[in-house]
């Protein structure tokens, strides 16, 4: 008997000092992967020469739209890929960039936006034929029910100045991922430039969300039930 009783001393401190501290963890992730591939360049004037053209490729983050605020325990995180500027190594310039946050008893709220960008410079005079694709693999998942995840793509080049949107977001417990590829066609004439870009904006937020006290009340008619077992078998 002197076990039941210590077990249900235990039991009730447990409750005391859990049923209002006690909160499930929510949370946000969100990565974008943009990818540009050079299929070909041309040189119209002279083929096979491709001396005076120069390509550089931009991953960088912009810090004047950095936002981050939390309460309690609530916190994000960011990883990604390295920031970079300078000349494409190869036909293949990726990149990618993931935001996730968290809160077991409190709030979280993270903005990021990232540039990814291809840039040609032609110091000749002679014209290039140009083939890039672009491609982007986006992906956003909750856990919770206050919470959200959502990343913003615009994408789009400066000769033609035409901008393409894809958004992807999510509420409460769920996921999603978006997919694409778009074909960049132009020629750079002599003494030309050309910039292909891409802005990523990743946003979440999180908001605990208490535990409701008949769970642990549940949890309480549980214990009841295995002590009264333990006391019909010390009986016994």
């Amino acid at each position: 008997m002197k076990m039941i009783k210590n077990l249900s001393i235990l039991s009730s401190l447990f409750l005391m000092t859990n049923v209002s501290n006690v909160h499930a963890v929510s949370s946000f992730d969100s990565s974008a992967t943009l990818t540009y591939t050079i299929n070909s360049i041309v040189n119209l004037d002279n083929p096979g020469d491709l001396s005076g053209l120069t390509v550089n490729g931009v991953f960088e983050l912009d810090d004047s739209q950095t936002e981050t605020e939390y309460t309690g325990n609530g916190t994000s995180s960011i990883s990604h890929s390295d920031w970079y500027y300078g000349l494409v190594d190869g036909n293949v310039f990726s990149k990618t960039f993931s935001l996730s946050g968290f809160a077991g008893n409190g709030d979280a709220t993270a903005n990021y936006m990232t540039f990814f960008d291809l840039e040609f410079i032609n110091n000749s005079n002679h014209s290039f034929a140009i083939d890039v694709d672009f491609a982007y693999t986006l992906s956003v998942n909750t856990v919770g029910e206050d919470v959200f995840s959502e990343i913003f793509l615009d994408y789009g080049d400066v000769l033609t100045n035409q901008y393409f949107f894809k958004d992807l977001s999510v509420f409460a417990t769920g996921g999603d991922q978006l997919t694409g590829l778009h074909k960049f066609l132009f020629t750079l004439g002599a003494f030309e430039e050309q910039l292909i870009l891409a802005d990523v904006r990743h946003s979440g937020t999180v908001s605990a969300v208490p535990v409701p006290a008949a769970i642990w009340m549940f949890g309480s008619a549980l214990f009841g039930l295995v002590a009264n077992g333990l006391r019909k078998r010390v009986n016994c």
